[in-house]
């Protein structure tokens, strides 16, 4: 999983490793959520790629598979799922969602024939990301196994140690993306303001002093304690 997600550009930041099983897990990647909003469907199809990696490496390195997929195929497929059935996203039915909370369409708003056709395109979402996992995992093979060495070794790593084995990532995270652009902005703001102010030879300040200025006093800030008998 490691080793797909870090060469993947739309996956989440990962932040540990760890081959420490807890409950029905063998191990555990863990990354931090960006918690977006709007995804892409690349990003799915990245998501997906990931899960599917630990089956992808059993089959290229151990020419088997097992059952400690189960959780990353039920994670996949609710994935593709969702793809094709609400975010349009799906190559033979494009634009098209039947995403129904309320049931306002039916229980079964589409035909048999459209019925298979969703299963067709699910299988194929799974089959071609499946795929690019395996190539994936095949040819970044060399740090795979050294990530597996590590792991080994000391049972958990970060994400400093997948940096060392595999170099930085040649793409940044779009949360990092998201973080940049509001700094250069922040940046472009104070540049502005500050050179109002040498215009009209005043003091310049800055956004903490407008933030500071625009604030109430701290004990008029700081809400009452909640009382349940109000």
């Amino acid at each position: 999983h490691a080793t797909a997600s870090w060469h993947l550009q739309y996956t989440d930041p990962l932040v540990k490793i760890s081959i420490v099983p807890r409950g029905q897990a063998l191990g555990v990647n863990l990354h931090q959520s960006q918690e977006l909003v709007h995804k892409t469907k690349q990003a799915y199809l990245d998501e997906i790629c990931t899960f599917m990696a630990g089956r992808a490496a059993e089959e290229v390195y151990l020419g088997t598979i097992g059952t400690g997929a189960l959780n990353d195929m039920q994670q996949a497929t609710r994935i593709a799922r969702a793809m094709v059935m609400y975010y349009g996203m799906s190559d033979r039915m494009p634009n098209i969602s039947y995403y129904d909370p309320r049931h306002e369409m039916g229980e079964k708003p589409y035909s048999d024939s459209r019925a298979q056709m969703i299963d067709e395109e699910i299988q194929n979402i799974i089959n071609e990301q499946y795929q690019r996992a395996k190539e994936l995992v095949a040819k970044y093979g060399d740090g795979l196994r050294k990530i597996v060495d590590e792991l080994m070794d000391r049972e958990v790593i970060f994400t400093e140690d997948v940096e060392k084995i595999f170099g930085k990532r040649p793409w940044k995270y779009r949360s990092e993306e998201i973080a940049e652009i509001y700094e250069e902005r922040r940046r472009k703001r104070e540049a502005e303001r500050r050179k109002v102010a040498v215009d009209a030879d005043v003091e310049p300040t800055t956004s903490s002093d407008e933030e500071k200025a625009a604030s109430p006093a701290d004990d008029e800030a700081t809400p009452p304690p909640f009382n349940p008998q109000a």
